[in-house]
């Protein structure tokens, strides 16, 4: 029995061959694309998700405080 990958088998996406020469002096074999809305959403999400954003969060945790405390103080001071 073959395994998913030995198979052919690529999830939700579809194989595109390289349309073309430079492609394939590239030494790239193929590329997948995400079909439909929902293929679109699944492969943004995952990119996301590999990039961790979350990461970062603390390196900016000054820069957040100074936006909350911007907005705070244009909420009580009306007349900026």
């Amino acid at each position: 029995m073959q395994s998913p990958q030995s198979a052919g088998f690529v999830g939700p996406f579809r194989r595109i061959d390289p349309p073309d020469e430079d492609m394939k002096a590239m030494d790239v074999e193929a590329r997948f694309a995400a079909t439909g809305a929902l293929g679109h959403l699944r492969l943004w999400s995952g990119m996301v998700f590999a990039n961790r954003p979350w990461k970062m969060l603390p390196a900016f945790k000054g820069a957040i405080a100074a936006a909350f405390a911007t907005g705070a103080y244009v909420l009580v001071i009306s007349s900026i």
